[in-house]
């Protein structure tokens, strides 16, 4: 429904700008998770207000918003650590070597 079309648009601006945006700094990490969390409560709020299926006041809607941003900004950095994990392990992208290892030759 409305949450799918929601997570669906906030899927596809990160995945187009994702090499932009994710480097290896925790904080960007955060804000970005934050923003998106927000993003997707207030839209999908309004979807579900215009369409008569919620009469929540603003104030409540601001709240969801706050402790989704909260969520976003800590569960991200999270699970984007974990997905590059993953991705090392099973070869997607090269594993981080150690500053004083050399290459064989």
């Amino acid at each position: 429904g409305y949450s799918a079309f929601c997570f669906g648009v906030v899927g596809l601006a990160v995945n187009r700008y994702k090499d932009d945006l994710f480097g290896d700094s925790v904080l960007t990490t955060a804000v970005i998770g934050a923003a998106a969390a927000v993003l997707v409560t207030l839209a999908l709020s309004l979807l579900l207000w215009l369409n008569d299926l919620i009469k929540d006041p603003l104030w409540l809607w601001l709240l969801r918003a706050g402790g989704t941003a909260l969520l976003g900004a800590i569960l991200t950095p999270i699970a984007v650590s974990a997905v590059r994990s993953l991705d090392r392990t099973v070869g997607n992208v090269p594993s981080k070597r150690h500053p004083l290892e050399h290459e064989e030759d």
